[in-house]
């Protein structure tokens, strides 16, 4: 979904497409952050 929009944004130049790949980047960083922690959780 991450390169559907910005593909989409890259040919359309949709301010939209852009904002919904901003969207979905910080969204994925946060969830692989929670992951990370959680991880780091179980190793104690």
């Amino acid at each position: 979904m991450l390169h559907f929009s910005w593909n989409c944004f890259e040919v359309t130049g949709d301010l939209d497409a852009y904002l919904l790949y901003k969207d979905i980047e910080s969204y994925t960083k946060l969830r692989d952050d929670l992951n990370n922690g959680m991880e780091d959780d179980d190793s104690k």
